[in-house]
């Protein structure tokens, strides 16, 4: 997947996900069944595909949405800080401000990509 296609995807996965504070990422029909995108998150899964053949610890430094939805301080997941939307949609009963910050950033990063 290229970074294009993991923006375009995520912008899609977030709004639907802000149409409706009821709604899984499990259950995006984007996915089609399929279980293989890490964290049902198109981000990660960009990051690990960026990796080394034969690495299997997921690198965030990969991450498309560092310095639009978040930071990454090269420790933790940047998207489970505290101040980050996906930490606050997921702890605040999937408030679908927080899954429009994060389409926000997608649509940022996309505008803003070089390919």
């Amino acid at each position: 997947m290229t970074k294009r296609e993991c923006l375009e995807k995520t912008i899609e996965l977030w709004d639907w996900l802000a149409a409706d504070r009821d709604r899984y990422k499990s259950n995006w029909p984007g996915f089609n069944g399929n279980t293989e995108t890490l964290s049902r998150c198109y981000c990660c899964q960009y990051a690990r595909d960026q990796e080394p053949e034969g690495m299997f610890a997921l690198d965030c430094s990969f991450c498309p949405l560092i310095g639009y939805a978040w930071s990454y301080d090269g420790k933790r997941a940047p998207c489970t800080l505290g101040e980050a939307p996906y930490e606050k949609w997921c702890t605040n009963a999937h408030d679908p401000v927080y899954a429009r910050q994060i389409a926000d950033a997608a649509r940022k990063a996309l505008a803003e990509l070089v390919d």
